[in-house]
């Protein structure tokens, strides 16, 4: 009888809670890291490769709150995918943003396309603002060397975000 009634309870509780869940709206506030102001909290940091043979693009992205994306494009056949992958710690994310910042003032231009190029770029729309290092990707040169750098360290800590199943 007692496992009869704790059953009822269980059940009763599940129903409460599931209805009264549904009635109320909450809006979940988007976290900013600390280090982005008004000016820049809609940065976007994208990275990854073109093959220029092929007009296939894929990398990811990473937004201020930390959320970092995976996305493929083929310019031919105007395909795209797109997924959220990973979310990272703030901390992270200011830290990429300042290294980004200094390899950005250090290098001032990199456009060196290969059959196959690497890139990292630099959005901010609030200011209309946008900055990509593009380099030879069979190639390392010092030219590229502080993107270089940075794109390595993004692709090392998106891979230890994923699942081990997807590495």
């Amino acid at each position: 009888m007692k496992r009869f009634q704790y059953i009822l309870v269980l059940i009763t509780t599940v129903i409460i809670v599931g209805c009264g869940g549904g009635s109320t709206v909450t809006v979940k506030e988007k976290r900013i890291a600390d280090c982005f102001s008004e000016n820049t909290k809609d940065i976007r940091i994208t990275w990854g490769q073109r093959d220029a043979e092929e007009h296939r693009s894929n990398g990811f992205y990473l937004l201020t709150d930390g959320t970092v994306k995976f996305f493929a494009y083929d310019s031919v056949t105007n395909k795209s995918l797109e997924r959220e992958i990973a979310v990272l710690n703030l901390e992270t994310v200011c830290h990429i943003h300042e290294r980004l910042k200094l390899a950005i003032v250090k290098t001032q231009a990199l456009y060196s396309p290969g059959p196959i190029s690497r890139y990292i770029t630099y959005t901010n729309p609030h200011t209309q603002t946008t900055k990509t290092g593009l380099w030879n990707a069979e190639f390392s040169n010092i030219g590229s060397q502080y993107f270089r750098e940075v794109y390595d360290t993004l692709n090392i800590i998106v891979s230890q975000q994923l699942p081990d199943s997807t590495k």
